[in-house]
C-alpha cells in the first residue's frame, strides 16, 4: 500500500512500475471504475491550453475537480487553499476558497469537448521531516500519518479522451 493522500485515496489508482516512497505516479478512477471525467476548475487559462494559478479576492486561488462521465460524481482533485505543504500546513489562502459556482468548465483547445483521462505525480514530503519540523511543534495538531497531505509538488497530465490529445505537465505546481 501506497502512501496516497487521503482526499484521493478512493479515486488514485497507484502505478507500481513508477511509484516509491518519495514519488507516486498514477491514473484517476472514479470509484465506480470510469476513468473519464469532466474537469472543472478555478484558474486562468494559459496560453499553451494550461490552468495555472488566478487571481481571487485580495489572494490567489487554484481549483482542480473531477466529474465522473458516468456516474456524475464529483471528486476534488486539487485545492491550493487545501492541499499540499502549504495549504495543509500553513494554511497560504485559507480563507481564498470560490465557491463552486465560480469554478468553470475546461474544455479540449483541440476539440473543445470536455472528456479527460488524467494521469497525477505526487512529489510526498520526507517522513522524518514533517515528523520532526511539523508534528513534533504541533502534536495536538498533526500526526505522523499526515505527512502524506502535505506534498511538495503534484503534477496532472490530461488526455482528451475524444480527439486523443494529450497535455503532459497540464499542471505543475509545487506546494511547499
Amino acid at each position: 500500500m501506497y502512501p496516497v493522500p487521503r482526499h484521493l485515496t478512493e479515486i488514485f489508482e497507484t502505478d507500481p512500475d513508477k511509484t516509491d516512497e518519495y514519488n507516486l505516479e498514477g491514473t484517476l478512477r472514479c470509484s465506480c471504475g470510469c476513468r473519464q471525467f469532466q474537469i472543472k476548475t478555478y484558474s486562468e487559462i494559459g496560453e499553451d491550453g494550461c490552468p495555472r494559478v488566478a487571481g481571487y479576492g485580495d489572494g490567489y486561488s487554484f481549483v482542480i475537480k473531477g466529474i465522473c462521465q458516468s456516474c456524475k460524481k464529483e471528486w476534488l482533485i486539487f485545492d491550493m487553499s487545501k492541499h499540499g505543504y502549504n495549504g495543509f500546513v500553513c494554511h497560504e489562502d485559507f480563507n481564498l476558497e470560490p465557491p463552486d459556482t465560480e469554478l468553470k468548465m475546461y474544455y479540449c483547445p483541440k476539440c473543445s469537448r470536455n472528456a479527460f483521462e488524467m494521469r497525477l505525480g505526487i512529489e510526498l514530503e520526507d517522513k522524518e521531516q514533517f515528523i520532526e519540523e511539523v508534528v513534533e511543534e504541533e502534536p495536538d495538531k498533526y500526526t505522523e500519518d499526515d505527512y502524506v497531505d502535505a506534498f511538495d509538488w503534484i503534477t496532472m497530465s490530461a488526455t482528451c479522451s475524444c480527439c486523443g490529445e494529450a497535455f503532459d505537465n497540464w499542471v505543475s505546481f509545487e506546494t511547499s
